[in-house]
């Protein structure tokens, strides 16, 4: 009986953060979107014929092995300089992190 209360109770511990799973994941068109309107003047993404020399393409930070999905979730939502202080949402870094998943299969 004792094990099934501490099932019961680790169970409903963890729903919450299971139950997050697609939130998590993002959503790499509205990445792609935000990417477009905050990055582009900076970073090459696909499609653009020019960007900034001082700063790597996103197609170059996605097939980075050194930096995954954690390094650029932390990364961006604490960006520092030569970034801009972005004010970005949990949801708008994980679709952020979404489009560069998806770059990186490319």
């Amino acid at each position: 009986m004792r094990a099934l209360v501490l099932t019961a109770v680790l169970f409903m511990l963890a729903a919450p953060a299971l139950g997050q799973g697609n939130r998590m994941a993002g959503d790499p068109a509205n990445g792609e979107a935000l990417a477009r309107r905050w990055c582009a003047s900076c970073h090459l993404l696909e499609g653009q014929s020019k960007a900034s020399d001082a700063v790597p393409a996103f197609a170059t930070i996605a097939h980075d092995p050194q930096k995954g999905p954690e390094y650029l979730r932390t990364f961006l939502a604490n960006p520092h300089p030569p970034m801009p202080p972005l004010q970005l949402s949990r949801s708008e870094i994980g679709d952020l992190v979404a489009y560069f998943g998806e770059l990186s299969q490319h």
